[in-house]
């Protein structure tokens, strides 16, 4: 447990970086403070998250309302997580941590938190990896104000505090158990944050703090490669570079995980040159995941990850994603969720790249069961299924409404307020099929003219309401609820078709809210039914009642601030985007 805390409680100290500000945008190569950062962090290091300009003041005064709720909200879940961690033995010595973490973070949230460790509006911060080991480096603007805020902040959260100095440079040490230590120091008006191993020595330790900076240090060029082939703003971005993190495994170990490896001893994986000659292929399918903001406003904030692929096998997953009408064309549906999979696409892929496996497989014995999972992939196409399957090109559904739904009555809404697509090749094939299967669906007369009809009650069993049924050449909609005669025609005639969306998603944020508190609430009042005994049983129902409630709470205050969320992940050129927009109210 103790070592799932230090990794939070570094991005607690991080969090000034997310500091209110209104500077003129600038890329990280424009920026100063971040060049000299840069030459902290090794041009080898496997991830780095930087800020170089602070989001600007209306976005954050949009927000400030949510962050003021949050706190109160985060204060008692932790308490209460507290609680239930304190029910066993082990976790007795662990559960007063996070009340400790509950208050710190609430207080982090404070506007003015940022002002308060010294940081300002001068948001420039970069964080990466000295080997695996974080390492947050961020410039203050009142250096003077960065100690005693760090002092205050791990006295509230009752974590004893020792000095200590490793060549020369002073740093505050924060046990975090038995083998993790977290290092704080102040160093020429920047703020240094890591975390180490407790066996480490001085010397170890002033590496992670830069006392010596790298051979070879990222390049601003490198940075700028990256934001600019994405689009990424300086309010946030960076990467994980998986082939680097496969490659600290792989290879012999230098620097400072030469000294972190050395911990884990005989633990650590003996391979062969075959092993590590394939293992390092396979890192280079997917060699880095991106992240940073690509739009950021008063009407939304959008984040895009995208996890690179390999260009050849990127280019080749192209013709996977469907073409469904109607799939990215977000409405102010509660939630909406579908699928773009062109079946035959996906055929053409395994038969290629899986098949490229099957007849080489991989020489590794550690591998052996990605050969034989490429084998039964590769298997399954030859099984024999319907001629149209291959037409199959994905499907979307739009839920309106639910309300009325209870989880005691298994049963469907009277109201249920619902659209579906299926977008399909030749659908009236398909059509033409089920109707030689199955008599009732014999008796309606639906062609793919986009007129609707109603489906008989033999066809649509126990929904309560009537359901209406549109085609045309390439899509069948479905839609039940009001006016659904005019919608299930509208949604199968849509002629807005994505070319490369594999799922997208969008949600009503206060329309889930309800939803989320009357079943949350449900599921309260079930669990009151359950009369445990007294003791631990009891207050493991109470801690977990109210942790439904928070979580209620929680999401209720997301939906107070924003309105919508918009989530796709797209194939392309690079890989898989993954585009996540939530809209202002």
């Amino acid at each position: 447990m103790n070592r799932l805390l230090a990794p939070a409680l570094i991005a607690i100290l991080a969090l000034p970086i997310a500091a209110c500000g209104d500077k003129k945008a600038k890329s990280a190569t424009e920026n100063k403070a971040m060049l000299e950062l840069l030459e902290y962090a090794p041009a080898d290091t496997p991830y780095m998250f930087a800020a170089t300009e602070a989001m600007p003041d209306a976005v954050t005064d949009k927000m400030q309302p949510m962050l003021d709720e949050l706190k109160p909200i985060m204060t008692e879940m932790f308490s209460n997580i507290s609680q239930m961690v304190a029910q066993s033995d082990e976790g007795a010595a662990m559960a007063p941590k996070f009340d400790n973490i509950g208050k710190a973070m609430s207080t982090l949230m404070e506007k003015d938190s940022a002002e308060r460790f010294g940081f300002g509006d001068t948001v420039v911060g970069i964080l990466y990896g000295n080997g695996l080991l974080p390492v947050y480096r961020g410039v203050l603007k009142e250096p003077g104000k960065f100690g005693p805020a760090v002092d205050a902040l791990f006295a509230e959260m009752d974590v004893e505090i020792t000095s200590k100095s490793a060549a020369g440079i002073d740093y505050r040490n924060v046990a975090m158990g038995e083998s993790v230590n977290m290092i704080v120091a102040q160093i020429d008006g920047v703020a240094v944050v890591t975390l180490a191993p407790a066996p480490f020595d001085e010397d170890d330790i002033a590496l992670l703090l830069g006392k010596t900076k790298p051979a070879k240090a990222l390049q601003a060029s490198t940075v700028k490669a990256m934001t600019d082939k994405y689009n990424y703003l300086p309010q946030g971005f960076g990467w994980i570079d998986i082939q680097q993190i496969a490659a600290t495994f792989l290879d012999e170990p230098t620097g400072i995980n030469a000294a972190l490896l050395d911990m884990i001893g005989e633990d650590r994986p003996q391979l062969d040159a075959v092993c590590v000659t394939e293992m390092k292929a396979l890192s280079g399918i997917a060699p880095r995941m991106t992240i940073g903001y690509t739009d950021i406003s008063t009407d939304s904030m959008t984040l895009n990850p995208v996890f690179e692929l390999r260009s050849d096998i990127a280019a080749a997953m192209i013709p996977v994603a469907g073409k469904v009408p109607g799939l990215t064309t977000d409405s102010d549906a509660m939630m909406k969720f579908g699928l773009g999979l062109n079946l035959g696409g996906m055929r053409e892929y395994i038969e290629s790249y899986v098949g490229k496996v099957v007849d080489n497989p991989y020489e590794c014995a550690e591998l052996d069961e990605l050969n034989a999972s490429a084998r039964q992939m590769v298997a399954s196409l030859n099984q024999p299924v319907p001629p149209m399957v291959d037409n199959f090109q994905g499907f979307f559904l739009e839920l309106n409404s639910m309300d009325g739904i209870d989880l005691g009555q298994p049963q469907i809404p009277d109201n249920l307020d619902v659209n579906i697509l299926l977008a399909m090749d030749n659908i009236n094939g398909l059509i033409q099929f089920g109707q030689m299967m199955v008599p009732q669906l014999a008796s309606i007369d639906i062609e793919p003219n986009g007129k609707a009809v109603e489906l008989p009650p033999a066809l649509t069993g126990p929904v309560p309401q009537a359901v209406f049924a549109a085609m045309t050449d390439n899509a069948l909609g479905l839609s039940i609820g009001p006016e659904a005669q005019s919608r299930a025609g509208a949604i199968a005639a849509s002629d807005d078709v994505s070319s490369n969306t594999l799922i997208a998603v969008s949600m009503d944020m206060g329309a889930y809210a309800d939803l989320m508190e009357s079943l949350e609430g449900q599921m309260a009042s079930e669990m009151s039914d359950f009369d445990p005994d007294e003791g631990d049983a009891a207050q493991t129902v109470e801690a977990a009642k109210k942790q439904m409630e928070l979580s209620a709470r929680l999401q209720r205050a997301y939906a107070d601030t924003f309105e919508r969320e918009v989530a796709n992940i797209n194939i392309t050129e690079n890989g898989l985007e993954m585009p996540s927009t939530l809209e202002f109210r």
